[in-house]
This record gives structure tokens, sequence and C-alpha cells, in this order.
């Protein structure tokens, strides 16, 4: 069914350092959302196709990222998960041609906003989420940035990597800052940080804080970038691991934890979503 009521929303998933945790929050975060009645399209972006084989594929496009890039064209491109109301764009990209394309013209890194812009006219999802590679340097990348209406980022709750994502992050975005009377084409997102996989220890506790705190004014140190850092934490939790496996999302393999003060999957990630897409709060997912 076609949404009809809002105008499509567009998250990106980023973060210029590998290992956050990218590719397993984009799918349990779309997963939950179209359980709660939400259309949803996933589109891989990484050359790395792990968010393509999270869930099963019920019906196989044609095409993927590649042809929905160059071309423009998302028929024969989106592909139907086993999870309702959940569709994606696979990554078939494993030689990185796409970046050599990206390349080749000044304005090639603009072609995934060009598209995703005349899927949102199509009116045909709530919302997309878009997978990105961990690099500091990457076309595509950029054009996930430009492509995007609000940029997620999750942070690992140790020293060392929240201060790479902080420098790689400021870095990257320079790069796609508009240039001086372009900003008419597009414009930087503003990102949302959330701490991911935290563990129940006092470095962490420390870490988070020491992140909440380098991000208190909203701005990234030495550059005029807004940032804020969200109230709800992913705790680091077995129950991700086993969903990965199990093809599932997560709040559908863990709805309720005993005897411990650590929420569970289910309520973690309705907490996020509320806090996230608050025009969401109070519908539940479906049973």
């Amino acid at each position: 069914m076609k949404n009809t009521l809002k105008e499509t929303i567009v998250f990106a998933v980023v973060n210029t350092k590998g290992g956050a945790g990218k590719t397993t929050f984009t799918a349990n975060f779309g997963g939950i959302l179209a359980d709660m009645g939400q259309n949803v399209l996933l589109i891989d972006a990484d050359f790395q196709p792990s968010l393509s084989s999270h869930y099963k594929i019920k019906e196989r496009a044609r095409y993927g990222l590649k042809s929905f890039i160059t071309n423009g064209v998302y028929q024969d491109c989106i592909s139907k998960t086993e999870i309702d109301n959940l569709d994606i764009i696979i990554s078939d990209d494993p030689d990185l041609e796409l970046e050599t394309w990206l390349r080749r013209g000044a304005t090639n890194f603009l072609c995934l906003r060009s598209a995703i812009m005349k899927l949102k006219a199509s009116s045909l999802y709530d919302y997309i989420i878009i997978d990105s590679e961990g690099t500091v340097k990457s076309e595509m990348q950029e054009s996930i940035i430009v492509a995007a209406d609000r940029l997620l980022a999750p942070i690992i709750p140790d020293y060392k990597p929240a201060k790479e994502f902080t420098r790689g992050f400021v870095r990257t975005l320079n790069r796609v800052k508009p240039p001086e009377g372009m900003g008419h084409m597009y414009a930087i997102p503003e990102t949302t940080a959330f701490i991911n996989a935290k563990d129940r220890t006092n470095d962490n506790v420390n870490v988070d804080e020491h992140i909440r705190e380098h991000f208190r004014d909203g701005i990234i140190h030495g550059s005029d970038f807004k940032i804020s850092v969200m109230d709800t934490v992913i705790p680091n939790l077995a129950s991700y691991n086993k969903a990965c496996g199990l093809q599932l999302p997560v709040h559908r393999v863990e709805k309720k934890r005993y005897n411990t003060s650590t929420p569970s999957a289910l309520e973690t990630m309705m907490a996020f979503v509320y806090e996230i897409c608050p025009e969401l709060t109070g519908i539940e997912v479906s049973e």
C-alpha cells in the first residue's frame, strides 16, 4: 500500500570507522518499523553486501544498487524480503565499479540523491534507510550523505573509536559541504549519534558520559556541523547475533528479559523508534 499521508523520510546510517554495527542496526531498525505497519525500503550501499543477506529474500529483483544509481530508476531494482512491509535494494557491486563511475562525472555523486527523490515522489515508502560502508574517503559515502534527510551515527563506547569517529566524520562532511552558491542543490543533514553495543562496565559508562559531554552543545568541535546524541542506548546483547543467524528482526527474538535491569531488544528498539520518529509514538509492533 502506498504512503499517502506523510513525506518519506530518508535515514542514512553512517560512521567512517568500520565495526560500529551499522548493518545490524540498519536491519533491525527497518525490521521494527516494518512490524509497526510502516512501508520500509532498505538500501545496501556497502560493497560488502551484508545487509543484502540479513533477511531472506522472497522476490529477488533483476537489478540492484548499480542500476538504481546509474539509470535513476527503481523499477526492477527493488527486492522483497520475507518480512512484511520490508523491501530492499541489494548491493551488487563487489568490484567497486560504482566508485569508478561516481568519480567520472563532477555531479555523479548526486545521482543517488536524484534516484531517491524519484522514489520519494512515488509515495511507496514511509521510510528509506541506507546502510553505508565504514571508510573515511569514498565517493559512495559522500553520495549517501547528500541523499539523506537525516544521518544516524552509531558509536561504539570506546575512547579511540569515538575520537576517530569525530575526526573522520568531520573530514567527510567537509568534503561534501556544498560549494558557495550551490547550497540550493543540497544540504548537509543534521546528524544524530547513538551509543551502540554498550556493556555494563565502568569504562563503558565513562565513555558514554565523555561522548555526551563532547557533543553537549550540539556542534562537532572545530566545525559548524550539528550533531546530537540520543538518550536511547543500544546494549550489547547476544540476542542481536542470534537474530542475525535466524534472519529475523531482533525485537521478535527477544521480547522480554528477566531478573535484569537491561531492557530487552524489543524495549530498546521501541524506545529508539519513539525517540527518533516521534510521529510513531504509541504505535505498537504487530504480533
